[in-house]
């Protein structure tokens, strides 16, 4: 028995790691409210004024534009899930809804390693670093679609490339179609990859003779899904609700210093990698290494832009897009120092998820302590949408047209203003914001009232016209 587990520890190092890091990082950005910045506020929201637990981020109810839907389900379905028990304190269902945000990747990628066959397990962790180099430019992102597509790509990628098709389990079979339907609704950059798989998958089911009817099938399924998702995401880059393909094809991730360090570091690992040893290659290969370590080490560590907005939105996508015909090519690559380097990523993660909640967290309750001292907060947006609030000290985010939604669920989430009475008043010269404000927040007020969310008496709204302020 002792035997038995010491192999078991051995043979799934990486993943038993890697799901003490997510873990962990869940629980630490779960405790300090991380689910409050960026798109996690705006996505939370979104749950608790839902009638339907099914309809998540840009769901059903916006087709044929529901472009982006099954990556941020389950924090959707897992808080909607708690509400309908009856939940409705917001700290508690702000716990449910960040830890599943976070602890989601690492669900998925235990798909992909439990899709590998046991030869095949070295993949798994040049596929986990594709998915650790993300993450540090993700941080307070953990809600951007193409990371989780980019799992789900990974998923298909190892049962069309790894698996042979005439033997496919139940498992197999249940992953492939499952994931390549949630395809048709996760990204709009499945259109790029959808090619590559079906060139993987076609070409091996033509050279498998079949005794069965179940894996053939399953797999003629996944291919018609994939179809579809391919023409379905085309026709959503094609017909946009707002045009970000500039984001993608521009070359400015590849001009930035930090990718730049990071590029260098990968090329010499994997060079390394991939060469022949020899007893002098060793030392000189291994110098290289923790070179390459160190660069990496030093360009991540407590060095994340919260207003950074260009490179996390693309990372994802660039990061699948190199990586996968790596693992083609280099399929019997030498992993233990990617491996390292992997753990080397967890470890700046773990750091910078402590380091970075703690300065959201005080951030937050300085926020707390200001409202429940003023028991108001007047918010300005002029008509270049710049910020401009009675509060001092602004945290810098990107999503800065979110911050009132933050001061609407800081009462609840901290317990300041027990009496209820504070007033958030909003003014904008934007028409479109000033619409999403009461599409969001005043038309909701009914829903809102559940989670003692009295947005009628605490949330005033005006659009400012010339001189005039309209009242909505």
């Amino acid at each position: 028995m002792k035997n038995k587990f010491y192999f078991f520890i051995k043979n799934n190092l990486s993943f038993i790691i890697l799901s003490l890091t997510i873990t962990a990082v869940a629980a630490i950005n779960s405790l300090n409210h991380i689910g409050l910045i960026e798109d996690g506020v705006h996505h939370f929201w979104e749950v608790l004024i839902s009638s339907n637990i099914w309809t998540g981020h840009e769901g059903f109810a916006h087709f044929p534009y529901n472009s982006r839907f099954f990556p941020s389900i389950l924090s959707h379905l897992g808080t909607g899930l708690a509400i309908k028990a009856g939940v409705t304190n917001i700290s508690v269902l702000l716990y449910i809804f960040t830890f599943i945000s976070y602890l989601s990747p690492l669900i998925f990628l235990a798909f992909v390693y439990l899709n590998l066959p046991k030869d095949k397990k070295n993949i798994f962790d040049l596929i986990l670093l594709s998915f650790l180099i993300c993450m540090p430019f993700m941080i307070y992102q953990i809600w951007t679609e193409n990371l989780n597509t980019a799992l789900f790509l990974w998923i298909i990628f190892a049962i069309y490339f790894c698996r042979d098709f005439n033997s496919l389990s139940l498992f197999n079979i249940f992953s492939v179609l499952l994931f390549s339907i949630a395809l048709i609704s996760s990204h709009p950059m499945t259109a790029v990859f959808a090619p590559f798989l079906l060139f993987i998958g076609i070409k091996k089911h033509i050279k498998t003779k079949y005794v069965s009817l179940l894996p053939k099938a399953s797999v003629l399924l996944s291919f018609a899904a994939l179809i579809f998702a391919f023409f379905f995401n085309l026709y959503y880059i094609v017909n946009p609700i707002f045009n970000s393909a500039g984001e993608y094809i521009h070359s400015g991730i590849f001009r930035s210093g930090t990718v730049i360090r990071l590029a260098v570091s990968l090329i010499l690992i994997f060079f390394i990698s991939g060469a022949k040893n020899s007893s002098f290659k060793n030392k000189i290969f291994l110098a290289v290494f923790i070179a390459s370590c160190i660069n990496i080490f030093d360009n991540f560590i407590f060095n994340i832009h919260s207003s950074d907005s260009y490179i996390y939105r693309t990372v994802g996508f660039y990061s699948a897009l190199l990586f996968m015909p790596l693992a083609v090519i280099f399929k019997n690559l030498k992993t233990h120092f990617i491996k390292t380097l992997n753990i080397v990523f967890m470890i700046v993660i773990s750091l910078n998820s402590l380091y970075y909640a703690r300065i959201w967290q005080r951030y937050l309750q300085n926020t707390a302590a200001y409202l429940n001292e003023t028991r108001f907060e007047n918010i300005l947006y002029d008509s270049n949408l710049n910020i401009f609030t009675s509060q001092p000290v602004f945290f810098q985010v990107y999503h800065y047209h979110l911050h009132p939604f933050v001061l609407l669920l800081l009462p609840e989430t901290f317990g300041v203003c027990a009496d209820g009475k504070y007033k958030i008043t909003v003014i904008s010269q934007s028409q479109g914001l000033a619409d999403f404000y009461a599409s969001k927040i005043t038309e909701r007020k009914n829903i809102l009232k559940n989670f003692s969310i009295n947005t009628g008496e605490n949330f005033k709204l005006y659009f400012k016209k010339g001189n005039d302020l309209i009242d909505f």
